[in-house]
């Protein structure tokens, strides 16, 4: 049996909580309330599992190529090797663009309250003091945001 992993960012749980006791509704209305509450818990892991399988992952046929040949994994294979849930509703992941992001609905309400347009500006703030790499280190992220002590 191979030994989990627990990696941790300073400041996040304080910063999650912060954020589920003010915007508890409003990430309710938006679906996500229960996975960023999920993010608080710790799950085992190894790394050289998940990196193992994503090298031999081939997204075209959804298989997984090895040594003896292409084969498939069932969801019970995702949940013994990786740790994941399997016993929830499945969900379609989508990156919106910044039009459904800032746009109203047919009420003339926002789809993200104002406080969310604050945070994408302060991301892109953050990219250009990184020297717009890629990503923000969810680390600067947590620093600019959090003015608490962290544990």
């Amino acid at each position: 049996m191979l030994k989990g992993e627990y990696h941790c960012i300073l400041g996040y749980r304080e910063w999650t909580e912060d954020v589920l006791s003010k915007n508890g509704q409003s990430l309710n209305n938006a679906y996500i309330r229960d996975a960023v509450f999920a993010s608080l818990f710790t799950y085992d892991w190894n790394s050289n599992i998940i990196q193992a399988f994503c090298e031999a992952w081939f997204p075209q046929t959804n298989t997984l190529l090895t040594s003896t040949g292409e084969t498939s994994i069932s969801l019970w294979d995702l949940h013994i090797l990786g740790g994941l849930p399997i016993s929830r509703v499945s969900y379609e992941e989508e990156i919106p663009n910044a039009k459904k992001l800032t746009g109203f609905d047919d009420k003339r309400e926002r789809f993200l309250p104002r406080t969310c347009e604050y945070m994408f500006a302060a991301f892109h703030h953050l990219k250009e003091e990184n020297n717009d790499n890629i990503g923000v280190p969810f680390s600067e992220c947590i620093q600019f945001w959090c003015k608490k002590n962290l544990k």
